[in-house]
């Protein structure tokens, strides 16, 4: 299983993962990037548990997290 989380602490609020993928990612009410899990934002980003990734969107997630210019989405297997 893969899950995903964001580290707030440092998220820059680009938007640039809600850009690549927003079945996935969201930004909060604080305008820092969360994800979503069955349609729901988690708090604090989903740190430390996250959100299971399903696996047709996992190439995606992977291009997010690439693509993050703070560096804080963290793909995690188990």
């Amino acid at each position: 299983m893969i899950r995903v989380y964001i580290d707030q602490d440092l998220c820059t609020g680009s938007m640039v993962c809600e850009s690549i993928t927003s079945q996935v990612f969201v930004m909060d009410d604080d305008g820092l990037a969360t994800v979503l899990e069955n349609g729901v934002a988690l708090a604090d980003g989903g740190a430390p548990l996250g959100a299971v990734v399903q696996p047709d969107l996992l190439a995606l997630v992977k291009d997010a997290s690439a693509a993050c210019p703070g560096g804080c989405i963290h793909v995690v297997e188990g």
